[in-house]
């Protein structure tokens, strides 16, 4: 009698009921843990499998017409826009795509007018890589990728600001609008993050109101603080597009990017998306195969694929458009 009833398996219903659900947990506990070692050991291999085939990783993706990061083909990213972020700036914005993200300030000064042009003001946008947004960025001269996000910046802003209305008094003095961006997270398509984040601090740019100009030839004084806002002729919003093999990719991450054999980028005009077609297209660019922006993807895109871009980037304006006047309320 003694020998049967031993303390690892108790007498009473109790004590039976208890073990049981404590051999119970235990079970669980080894299934569940097994279970983390199987899903920790699967999501080892396919993250081994994405950076030594690269390539193959994100075509098995394209097969299934998904992303990697969930999205469908011709799916955005998250995109956020917050405006008034720098409070010693005349206009601000910070932008995120996804991950990406991008900061812009705008300082605006008093200058004399371009001597080969009195009666306009100046426009200087800059775009900054610092090494903190991405590994790959070394310290040193300004990469060639900075160089040319900054003349694409320059070429969008150039079109949207009447640089006329930046003249206060010709030949004597104008505004200069210090166009500042920086990037504190490269996680791909900076083209369309500094570009959105260069707009919407315009947009939300606020200059001193100043007195009159008479003909006695003194100059205008300023009368009230950030009262003026800048009247833009376009709202211009830069969509990129990658071709991977015969796929079309919208918005690009970094890691697709290094992988794109063509990239276009077409920039439409958010204040006339409701005409669509010629009336709202601003500009396509396709970096040349002899150009310096070749490492941004050389090759060129075929037409279908160019009709299918601008179509789709016109919904694309329509919808930033609305989280820019978003951001005035």
């Amino acid at each position: 009698e003694k020998y049967l009833h031993t303390p690892s398996c108790p007498t009473n219903t109790n004590s039976h009921a208890q073990f049981l659900n404590l051999i119970l947990i235990i079970t669980m506990s080894q299934a569940a843990t097994s279970q983390r070692v199987s899903e920790a050991v699967i999501d080892n291999a396919a993250e081994a499998f994405r950076l030594v085939h690269p390539e193959k990783y994100l075509q098995k993706f394209v097969d299934q017409d998904v992303r990697p990061d969930g999205r469908p083909l011709h799916g955005f990213r998250n995109t956020v826009i917050n405006v008034g972020e720098i409070s010693t700036a005349d206009g601000s914005a910070l932008v995120r795509l996804g991950q990406t993200t991008a900061l812009c300030g705008i300082k605006a000064e008093l200058a004399n007018p371009p001597q080969d042009k009195p009666s306009q003001g100046w426009l200087v946008p800059n775009v900054t890589l610092p090494t903190l947004c991405n590994p790959d960025i070394r310290r040193g001269p300004p990469p060639l990728e900075a160089q040319v996000l900054s003349q694409f910046v320059h070429e969008v802003l150039a079109g949207a600001v009447s640089l006329e209305s930046l003249c206060l008094a010709p030949a004597q003095l104008s505004w200069v609008l210090y166009v500042d961006v920086y990037v504190l997270n490269h996680a791909g398509n900076l083209t369309d993050a500094c570009a959105l984040a260069a707009v919407a601090a315009l947009h939300h740019l606020r200059l001193p109101k100043m007195s009159e100009i008479t003909g006695d030839g003194s100059l205008p004084t300023i009368e009230t603080a950030r009262a003026v806002p800048l009247q833009l002729k376009t709202l211009p919003v830069a969509v990129s597009y990658g071709q991977f093999n015969d796929t079309l990719l919208t918005d690009p991450t970094v890691e697709e990017e290094a992988l794109l054999n063509a990239t276009v980028t077409v920039v439409e005009d958010a204040l006339n998306t409701e005409q669509g077609g010629q009336k709202s297209l601003l500009k396509v660019v396709q970096p040349s195969p002899a150009s310096t922006a070749v490492a941004l993807g050389g090759n060129t895109l075929s037409v279908s694929h160019l009709q299918q871009c601008c179509a789709q980037a016109i919904t694309r304006a329509a919808h930033v458009k609305v989280l820019l006047d978003a951001t005035d309320t």
